[in-house]
């Protein structure tokens, strides 16, 4: 005969085998980023992390999600935070808790004699706090002159607190005070922004092309009232940047360009003119890990001319980039690369920048994407070539012998 608890255990084993664990719904990867799940020990538990330098607005490097398969949902939550630029912190504020404080110049302040210096009163602050000129004109500005060469990729401004506010300004650049830029986008050559719409919100403004300064200008353009304004910039410090990876050095006659994708740096080298690297090709690239501060390979071999050397036939459909004439009056962007299907061109502002595709990947010029293969470009087989070369030379050896012989006789 059965006893009482020993039934009621029974039946707690039985309800609670016959619950079915629940699932959570999916989780959609963040923009600029990439979402991996697993199932430690039977449960979901799910990691997301964004590509290259940008950081959750959190943030957080990573966002860890674990899935409750009893309720079904997601004990965190099941919003994952936006992939955002770190290079986007404040940087006035920040500085004025550091020893190494910005300088700012104003054409001219109605505030001058305040106890309260310009470089705490134009700082987004208090709404007490802000910066006006004595004359009202286009011609008024308020400088500010940074500890170390900056990349600026946004500017927040916000009124007086009170009535007065900047409905536009622009944003003059420079890195020596002296020789100054207006900022452009790329296609606009003097871009104005729009300011704020009341005196008290903050506005902000990012850049969608940054730039590089350590002198930056708000130059009030439009104002209600009177031109008012406090302001800080957004954007990170790159002339102290420390990296244990350096670019490596070129040969003669040739040309490295060099780039950072988080924890790597990847030079790619090439020849000028007529030359190739001696025994390699027209185009190398080497990779250097921030871990290690060590290239996967040495210094790039020296450049030697195209015919004492052996290198892969490359057949190119369209046209192709390989010096920097070939970029004079092109648009900006990417274009097939004349010596090797696995690299492009990048043609900036009349320049050319030859860089690498991932491992596995050819150039296709009508996507102008790197894809698993090219319909714009194909090598051949290099024994093939090889065989036709050898074949090329008999004959012209022939072709001579023969001429000699007619010239004997």
């Amino acid at each position: 005969m059965v006893s009482r608890n020993v039934w009621a255990i029974y039946v707690f084993v039985g309800v609670v085998l016959s619950v079915k664990a629940k699932e959570c719904p999916p989780l959609t990867p963040p923009a600029q980023g990439v979402l991996k799940c697993q199932r430690p020990n039977g449960g979901l538990q799910c990691m997301s992390t964004c590509y290259g330098s940008q950081v959750f607005d959190t943030g957080e490097p990573v966002v860890v999600r674990n899935c409750n398969h009893v309720t079904g949902q997601w004990e965190e939550g099941d919003y994952l935070p936006s992939c955002v630029d770190e290079c986007r912190s404040r940087l006035l504020s920040s500085y004025l808790v550091s020893k190494e404080l910005p300088r700012y110049t104003a054409s001219g302040d109605t505030e001058a004699n305040s106890v309260i210096p310009l470089s705490e009163r134009a700082v987004l602050g208090p709404l007490a706090s802000y910066w006006r000129p004595e004359i009202e004109d286009l011609k008024q500005y308020i400088q500010v002159e940074l500890p170390v060469l900056t990349r600026i990729n946004g500017v927040v401004i916000r009124g007086d607190g009170f009535s007065d506010f900047v409905t536009s300004f622009r944003v003059l650049l420079s890195s020596d005070g002296i020789t100054w830029y207006p900022y452009t986008d790329g296609e606009v050559a003097d871009k104005f922004l729009s300011g704020s719409t009341d005196s008290s919100s903050e506005v902000t403004r990012l850049l969608s092309c940054p730039h590089e300064a350590r002198f930056i200008r708000i130059n009030p353009l439009t104002w209600q009232g009177h031109p008012a304004l406090a302001f800080d910039l957004l954007g990170c410090p790159i002339g102290n940047e420390q990296r244990s990876c350096k670019p490596l050095s070129p040969p003669p006659f040739g040309v490295v360009n060099c780039e950072v994708d988080g924890g790597q740096m990847f030079c790619t080298g090439y020849c000028l003119g007529d030359r190739v690297f001696q025994g390699e090709g027209p185009v190398l690239t080497r990779t250097c890990t921030e871990t290690t501060a060590r290239f996967d390979l040495p210094d790039f071999p020296p450049c030697a001319d195209r015919d004492a050397t052996e290198l892969p036939f490359v057949n190119i459909t369209g046209f192709c980039m390989e010096t920097e004439e070939d970029c004079l009056n092109i648009e900006n962007g990417d274009y097939q690369y004349c010596g090797d299907c696995h690299y492009f061109s990048t043609c900036s502002h009349g320049y050319l920048y030859v860089r690498t595709c991932p491992a596995s990947l050819q150039f296709d010029s009508i996507n102008r994407l790197c894809d698993y293969k090219s319909r714009t470009c194909t090598s051949k087989n290099r024994r093939l070539w090889l065989a036709e070369r050898r074949m090329r030379q008999k004959m012209a050896a022939d072709d001579a012998k023969v001429k000699a012989e007619l010239a004997g006789l």
